[in-house]
Parts: C-alpha cells; structure tokens; sequence
C-alpha cells in the first residue's frame, strides 16, 4: 500500500497500470489479502473491519462494509484476523466477539458462524488470540485453536462443535496442515498424523532433541513425511498399527529447503516404484533416490525418536 492509501494494480512485465484500489478510510490499513484461483476477485482485510473485493478484469473495487451492518451495532477492535475462499463463499474472522462470517461470493450475503462469546475460552478470557483458524471445504470443517490451549476445536460450517483433537503443544507454537488424506498438527519438535475424514488420530513423529527445531513439514504421496530443520533432512514412512513413524533416511544438511518430489514406475503395473527428493542447501542442488519397493517390504523395527 502506498503512501497516498491506494494499492496498484501493475503488470510488471509490460509495464502496464491496470487500475487503483482506492483505501477511503484514513485510519484504517491493510489486515489480510487473498487471490481467488477461481475468480478474477482480490480480497483485502482491512482494520476497520471493511472488506474490498478487487475485480481483475474489470479493474473495479466494492466494499463489504460486513462488520457495521449488525444491526445498527457498534463495534470496537474490528481488524480482520483470517481471510479465505472456498468454491463458492469468503471466511471472515474478526478478532473481537463478532467471530467467523461466512460470506457468499456471487450475492455477498453474509452469515454468521462461529460466535466467540459462545466459546467458554473466549468468554472467560477476552481478546483472545487464534493460533490456528482453518477452513476445510472438502469435510466442511473449521479448525479453530486459542493461543495457550492445548486443543483444536473442530466446527461443522453451521458453526456445531464436533470434535476436539488434541494438540502436540500448549504454550509452543501449533500449526496445522491439511493435506489429501491427512491432518499434520505440529511445533518445532512433534508432529501428530490424523486421519482427515474420520479425525482418527494415526501415529506421531516426536523429537526428544530440542536443539534443532523443525522449520518445514511436507508430506508425499500420503505415505511419506519430510522434516527439514535448521541442518538436517529427514524422510519418515508412515507405518499401519505403529506408534511412531519409521525414520528411513536422514542427513545433515545446512538450511535445506525443499524443491520438489517425483515418483516413477519402471512398469506398468507401478509395482517398481522410484522417488526422487530435489533439496537446495549452501547453494547446492541435491537428489536423493529412494525404492519404494524396497521401503514397503522392509521388516526390521527401524523406528526412531530423535
């Protein structure tokens, strides 16, 4: 945002300026902002709880003026937390009582959701921060986590509690990652695997070494977790009726990131199966091979904490 309070629309290879995004509060600033995929709509959070929804292609802006229209109500702290889209609506989270709106994208009708006062956490302590706030379209679920709790509240999208998961931190940092089959809720030193439709928890990575942090979870073809921290890569397996995951490859490695994966089949059946982890560390570029084959036959106990 500029100093003049508007946001440029600017295609830098041409060189070519589309439109102006035009900020009319004067007090208020820039929150959130999400690029539809499937839309040609920029939305943009701002403090004083207004949301500006950005045509792409015809270069016009309209305000969702969401948090003053309850009512006639007054409302104070209205900065906007949260912003996501789903196939067809915006998720709105207020960080004040007004909670999680539901906004449809076509009519821009607005529902509310999730009302925080109803929660006995946010009531009992007030102005509560979220750690974690998640919209899962494909289950219709909402994952909602306080900073401090050891919990994640599991909402249905009419706002229904259904289910707490515990998480792998209370006072550390919680993340959550939604991935095709699975839930990954992880800190800097544990990850806890559950199943995404049934919320069934599965199985845990845990370090019992606190002196390297985990800065990236990346989970491949649903069977298989990397880990990258400070200076190593880890490749775990997910393993049926166990407790932990099976550690199948680890080296040291200063700040690995990760690049890309690729599974190939030397057959038809798909039954000799090769995977290729691409890594980038202390600029260079580094390929590890794995037979998967292999690794699903493997019988010896190679689970590991670390």
């Amino acid at each position: 945002m500029a100093k003049d309070r508007t946001i440029t629309h600017y295609e830098f290879v041409n060189k070519i300026n589309f439109g102006i995004i035009q900020i009319i509060d004067p007090q208020s600033f820039l929150t959130k902002h999400v690029c539809s995929f499937s839309t040609p709509f920029v939305y943009f959070g701002l403090s004083n709880g207004d949301i500006i929804r950005y045509n792409r292609k015809k270069y016009s802006q309209f305000t969702i003026d969401l948090a003053n229209k309850q009512q006639g109500q007054q409302y104070s702290d209205l900065e906007i937390g949260y912003l996501s889209e789903t196939s067809t609506d915006l998720w709105v989270w207020f960080s004040n009582s007004l909670g999680i709106y539901k906004i449809d994208i076509v009519s821009k009708n607005f529902q509310q959701i999730i009302k925080l006062d109803d929660l006995t956490t946010f009531k009992m302590l007030n102005q509560l921060n979220a750690m974690i706030l998640n919209v899962d379209e494909q289950n219709a679920r909402i994952y909602l986590n306080f900073v401090g709790e050891k919990v994640l509240r599991v909402f249905d999208f009419a706002g229904n509690l259904v289910q707490y998961l515990s998480l792998p931190g209370v006072i550390m940092y919680n993340n959550l990652q939604i991935n095709e089959s699975h839930l990954l809720l992880y800190t800097k030193f544990h990850v806890m695997i559950y199943d995404r439709k049934t919320l069934q928890y599965i199985q845990r990575i845990r370090r019992d070494n606190h002196n390297n942090f985990i800065v990236k979870v990346i989970q491949l073809n649903e069977q298989y977790i990397i880990l990258l921290s400070q200076d190593k890569y880890e490749l775990f397996k997910l393993q049926q009726d166990s407790i932990e995951a099976i550690l199948i490859h680890q080296f040291q490695l200063q700040n690995p990131q990760y690049m890309d994966c690729t599974i190939t089949s030397n057959n038809r059946q798909s039954i000799n199966q090769m995977m290729q982890v691409f890594l980038l560390s202390d600029n260079q570029v580094l390929e590890y091979q794995y037979d998967l084959n292999y690794e699903n036959i493997q019988t010896l106990n190679r689970i590991c904490s670390i």
